[in-house]
């Protein structure tokens, strides 16, 4: 079926673990056009222009992490990244108040919550370890 969008996902899956990043990349843009909803797809597409950037997060992908959050608050990890450009950026409080609002609604013992936490205290350190 042309026009689902699930295995255009899986094909940019096989592409990127095969060393194939930009046809990759096409591969999920192709499942965004089909379902600009798909989750895993808009996450995939972002973790590969991350891994492109060598870590940079740009506007454009930090967007994409944003909208796959609002779809599915389900997805704390992109909220994080999502916030991770403020901080770099050096709007720590902007970024900080980001993350409160993805760590809202999370029960303490949730995995998800120490998931985060363990993302931030990363964040914090790369950036006190950075000369400057």
């Amino acid at each position: 079926f042309p026009e689902d969008a699930e295995p255009h996902y899986y094909i940019g899956v096989i592409l990127r673990e095969t060393g194939r990043p930009e046809d990759a990349d096409r591969a999920f843009r192709s499942a965004l056009r089909r379902d600009q909803t798909l989750v895993p797809s808009l996450v995939a597409l972002a973790d590969l222009k991350v891994q492109m950037e060598n870590g940079a997060i740009r506007p454009g992908v930090a967007q994409l992490y944003h909208r796959a959050r609002s779809l599915d608050s389900e997805q704390v990890r992109a909220g994080f990244m999502a916030g991770l450009p403020m901080f770099r950026a050096g709007s720590a409080n902007d970024a900080r108040a980001h993350w409160e609002k993805v760590a809202n609604g999370l029960d303490e013992d949730d995995p998800r919550q120490a998931m985060l936490t363990a993302l931030i205290s990363a964040a914090e350190a790369e950036t006190e370890n950075q000369p400057g």
